[in-house]
């Protein structure tokens, strides 16, 4: 952070900002990242995807949700910049991680592409570190109807799943490798 103030305004650019924010997310620093997007926007630099990614995963790790949801919805209206299905993830992320689950199941269902593993997990997590069963079985249900590349013996690995779905995922794992084995060839 020395370094980056040592360098004069005319200098910084907005790849420099982006590494600041994404260092400052990753740490948890969400407010002081919105600090400096703030700072960015009054130099005149116009925020790219990497910004809100760097942003909208500090104030996810931060439970600045509010703050998030406007960014997020800054996006294309204020910046020009579409959200991809990383800004979605962070924002199934932010909900999830403040404990509003109904809102992220509905967030993911309405995004304007297929969720995908990592965001289906990431909601999985959520509701088993908030103790929500009702959302958490939704999503197993979602996650085990997901492109046949995610195979049951890898999903049972997951201790995100309930025990009565690992049980399943397992029986599930067994029959395939049965059916492998009796059908190969000799």
């Amino acid at each position: 952070m020395d370094v980056f103030r040592g360098i004069t305004d005319e200098f910084k650019t907005v790849e420099l900002f982006n590494a600041m924010i994404h260092g400052l997310a990753h740490h948890g620093y969400g407010e002081k990242a919105i600090s400096l997007f703030d700072k960015m926007e009054s130099l005149g630099l116009q925020p790219d995807d990497i910004t809100f990614v760097g942003i909208l995963c500090a104030c996810s790790r931060s439970n600045l949700v509010e703050q998030g949801c406007k960014m997020f919805s800054s996006m294309l209206d204020k910046y020009g910049v579409k959200p991809d299905v990383k800004h979605h993830a962070c924002m199934a992320d932010l909900l999830g991680r403040a404990g509003r689950l109904d809102d992220a199941y509905n967030f993911i269902q309405n995004m304007p592409f297929k969720a995908n593993l990592v965001i289906w997990s990431s909601l999985l997590t959520a509701c088993k570190i908030h103790g929500n069963n009702k959302i958490r079985k939704l999503v197993e249900r979602q996650i085990l109807g997901l492109d046949a590349t995610y195979k049951p013996e890898k999903l049972t690995l997951s201790g995100l799943f309930s025990d009565e779905k690992r049980k399943e995922l397992s029986a599930r794992a067994r029959k395939a490798i049965k059916h492998k084995s009796e059908h190969r060839c000799t």
